[in-house]
């Protein structure tokens, strides 16, 4: 149950690093990437200290941001344009952005990890150095 929760949490997070990224001017792209890297960054804090493994939980932050209806929709375009290139074309387009979108995800999430590592091995140096100092 605790892992639902936390995913939950860092879906919400993430989507909300994306809307702000959308307020301030980014495309869709670009706005995934950031929400992917929130996400994936508070993840890997988070999953850490409650003992949950954090390649799930970022798959999870991220998993609402993926274009699945935009794959449908550029698939199903392809599918009815028949012999007509204007709509192969607008098909191959959304098919093209929708492939732009996964690799702004993948490279938000893979970002967001790499930077909390360190973060991550930072804090818990302190919090054990603050424990010791107690004893």
């Amino acid at each position: 149950m605790r892992i639902i929760l936390v995913s939950a949490a860092l879906s919400v997070a993430a989507w909300t690093a994306y809307l702000l990224a959308t307020l301030i001017g980014l495309d869709t792209a670009a706005a995934s990437g950031v929400g992917a890297l929130a996400g994936s960054f508070i993840g890997i804090l988070l999953a850490y200290r409650l003992h949950v493994p954090s390649v799930a939980v970022t798959a999870a932050a991220i998993l609402p941001m993926v274009p699945g209806a935009m794959v449908f929709r550029g698939l199903l375009t392809l599918v009815q344009s028949g012999e007509d290139p204007a709509h192969m074309l607008i098909g191959f387009g959304t098919l093209v952005n929708a492939g732009v979108i996964g690799v702004a995800l993948a490279v938000g999430a893979s970002l967001g990890i790499y930077l909390g590592q360190p973060v991550r091995a930072t804090l818990t140096s302190v919090m054990n150095a603050r424990a010791r100092f107690r004893l």
